[in-house]
């Protein structure tokens, strides 16, 4: 379990700084999955869903596997929970076991940099995850 949680820390280092964005967990919290934000966002829910389906298409088509969602989840909406003019981010998870290997993780993040909107430098940061008081 260890291996899986240090592959997994270092696949979302390595896919936020391609990607130029933040892990949106700290490592004492990421488990053997880690999610990333995906630069350019955010952008209505339109929008969202059809830069997904893009880079799910470019992502399957370079035989890669890694869940795609928007942030926050599109059935906050649905349901009432928050307006409807909410935009939302994606974000990529990726997981990490015993039979995966780093050398996949800078595969897929030299593909993100290239069509992942990750062009843009100045990418603005995750939000902070920790209450302020």
């Amino acid at each position: 379990m260890a291996f899986n949680h240090h592959l997994a820390v270092a696949a979302g280092e390595m896919l936020a700084e391609a990607t130029h964005t933040a892990i949106q967990a700290p490592a004492e919290m990421t488990g053997a999955m880690a999610s990333i934000r995906l630069p350019a966002g955010p952008w209505p829910r339109a929008e969202a869903t059809r830069r997904m389906e893009m880079i799910d298409d470019a992502l399957r088509g370079r035989r890669f596997e890694a869940p795609l969602m928007m942030w926050p989840c599109p059935w906050l909406v649905d349901s009432g929970d928050l307006p409807p003019d909410v935009e939302f981010d994606l974000l990529i998870r990726v997981s990490a076991e015993l039979y995966n290997y780093l050398g996949q993780y800078e595969r897929l993040s030299s593909s993100l940099a290239g069509f992942a909107g990750a062009d843009r430098p100045q990418a603005r940061p995750a939000p902070s995850t920790v209450a302020t008081e």
